[in-house]
Protein backbone atom coordinates (compact mmCIF):
# COMPACT_ATOMS: atom_id res chain seq x y z
CA UNK A 1 0.00 0.00 0.00
CA UNK A 2 2.52 2.68 0.93
CA UNK A 3 4.72 1.55 -2.61
CA UNK A 4 1.34 2.54 -4.61
CA UNK A 5 1.10 5.81 -2.48
CA UNK A 6 4.53 6.76 -3.61
CA UNK A 7 3.66 5.64 -6.93
CA UNK A 8 0.82 7.56 -6.74
CA UNK A 9 2.82 10.72 -5.52
CA UNK A 10 4.97 10.89 -7.97
CA UNK A 11 2.62 10.75 -11.07
CA UNK A 12 1.07 13.74 -8.90
CA UNK A 13 4.01 15.17 -9.14
CA UNK A 14 5.10 14.89 -12.50
CA UNK A 15 1.37 15.96 -13.30
CA UNK A 16 2.15 19.04 -11.29
CA UNK A 17 4.84 19.86 -13.49
CA UNK A 18 2.46 19.78 -16.61
CA UNK A 19 -0.14 22.12 -14.86
CA UNK A 20 2.31 24.31 -13.72
CA UNK A 21 3.32 24.93 -17.20
CA UNK A 22 -0.68 24.80 -18.64
CA UNK A 23 -1.57 27.69 -15.89
CA UNK A 24 1.46 29.51 -17.17
CA UNK A 25 0.32 30.02 -20.62
CA UNK A 26 -3.78 30.11 -19.85
CA UNK A 27 -2.60 33.63 -17.65
CA UNK A 28 -1.12 34.43 -21.15
CA UNK A 29 -3.97 33.69 -22.74
CA UNK A 30 -6.43 35.41 -20.51
CA UNK A 31 -4.42 38.46 -20.74
CA UNK A 32 -4.91 39.07 -24.42
CA UNK A 33 -8.65 38.79 -24.09
CA UNK A 34 -10.81 41.58 -23.76
CA UNK A 35 -12.65 42.23 -20.12
CA UNK A 36 -16.09 41.74 -21.91
CA UNK A 37 -14.93 38.48 -24.07
CA UNK A 38 -17.19 35.79 -22.99
CA UNK A 39 -14.01 33.49 -22.27
CA UNK A 40 -13.41 35.53 -19.86
CA UNK A 41 -16.12 34.18 -17.36
CA UNK A 42 -15.47 32.26 -14.11
CA UNK A 43 -16.34 28.30 -14.67
CA UNK A 44 -19.26 27.73 -11.68
CA UNK A 45 -18.51 24.23 -11.07
CA UNK A 46 -14.68 25.09 -10.18
CA UNK A 47 -15.75 27.66 -7.44
CA UNK A 48 -17.98 24.84 -5.98
CA UNK A 49 -15.58 22.54 -6.11
CA UNK A 50 -13.39 25.36 -4.60
CA UNK A 51 -15.72 25.98 -1.68
CA UNK A 52 -16.51 22.63 -0.94
CA UNK A 53 -13.16 21.55 -0.51
CA UNK A 54 -12.53 24.13 1.59
CA UNK A 55 -15.35 22.78 3.52
CA UNK A 56 -13.86 19.40 4.04
CA UNK A 57 -10.70 20.69 5.04
CA UNK A 58 -12.58 22.51 7.55
CA UNK A 59 -14.42 20.05 8.86
CA UNK A 60 -10.84 17.87 9.23
CA UNK A 61 -9.49 20.67 10.97
CA UNK A 62 -12.43 20.92 13.28
CA UNK A 63 -12.84 17.01 14.77
CA UNK A 64 -14.09 18.52 18.33
CA UNK A 65 -17.03 20.63 16.66
CA UNK A 66 -16.86 24.29 15.77
CA UNK A 67 -18.06 26.55 13.10
CA UNK A 68 -17.79 27.20 9.40
CA UNK A 69 -18.70 30.57 7.73
CA UNK A 70 -19.31 31.41 3.94
CA UNK A 71 -19.66 34.43 3.06
CA UNK A 72 -20.05 36.55 0.14
CA UNK A 73 -20.32 40.32 -0.89
CA UNK A 74 -20.16 42.74 -3.90
CA UNK A 75 -17.24 45.09 -3.80
CA UNK A 76 -16.41 48.29 -5.68
CA UNK A 77 -12.44 47.95 -6.24
CA UNK A 78 -10.83 51.60 -6.57
CA UNK A 79 -7.77 52.58 -8.14
CA UNK A 80 -6.01 52.75 -4.63
CA UNK A 81 -6.83 49.05 -4.19
CA UNK A 82 -5.85 48.00 -7.72
CA UNK A 83 -2.28 49.72 -7.44
CA UNK A 84 -1.48 48.24 -4.37
CA UNK A 85 -2.78 44.74 -5.66
CA UNK A 86 -1.36 44.60 -9.67
CA UNK A 87 -3.25 41.29 -10.18
CA UNK A 88 -6.69 42.96 -9.93
CA UNK A 89 -8.50 45.53 -11.54
CA UNK A 90 -10.38 48.30 -10.50
CA UNK A 91 -14.70 48.03 -10.44
CA UNK A 92 -16.93 45.60 -9.47
CA UNK A 93 -16.37 42.21 -7.93
CA UNK A 94 -17.43 39.45 -5.58
CA UNK A 95 -16.57 39.25 -2.42
CA UNK A 96 -15.85 35.45 -1.25
CA UNK A 97 -15.01 35.12 2.46
CA UNK A 98 -14.31 31.34 3.71
CA UNK A 99 -13.62 31.15 7.68
CA UNK A 100 -13.53 28.08 10.26
CA UNK A 101 -12.41 27.57 13.52
CA UNK A 102 -10.08 25.30 12.85
CA UNK A 103 -6.29 24.98 14.71
CA UNK A 104 -5.03 26.65 11.25
CA UNK A 105 -2.23 26.24 9.48
CA UNK A 106 1.53 25.76 10.15
CA UNK A 107 4.31 27.96 8.11
CA UNK A 108 5.65 24.52 6.48
CA UNK A 109 1.93 23.96 4.80
CA UNK A 110 1.14 27.66 3.83
CA UNK A 111 4.45 27.36 1.75
CA UNK A 112 2.20 24.95 -0.30
CA UNK A 113 -0.97 25.98 0.23
CA UNK A 114 -1.59 26.30 -4.11
CA UNK A 115 -0.16 23.04 -5.32
CA UNK A 116 -2.98 20.95 -6.18
CA UNK A 117 -1.59 17.79 -4.68
CA UNK A 118 -0.48 19.16 -2.02
CA UNK A 119 -2.27 17.09 1.70
CA UNK A 120 -1.35 16.94 4.87
CA UNK A 121 -3.41 13.62 5.64
CA UNK A 122 -1.77 10.27 5.75
CA UNK A 123 -1.25 8.76 2.11
CA UNK A 124 -4.76 6.08 2.40
CA UNK A 125 -6.53 9.05 4.10
CA UNK A 126 -5.56 11.17 0.94
CA UNK A 127 -6.50 8.53 -1.36
CA UNK A 128 -9.73 8.03 0.02
CA UNK A 129 -9.27 4.41 1.02
CA UNK A 130 -9.90 5.56 4.92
Amino acid sequence: MASLGQLTGGIAHDFNNLLTAILGYTQFAISDLGSVDSLHEADPTQIEQVILNLAVNARDAIPDGGHLSIKTANVELDEAWAHKHPESQPGAHVLLKVSDTGFGMSDEVLKHLFEPFFTTKDVARAQGWV
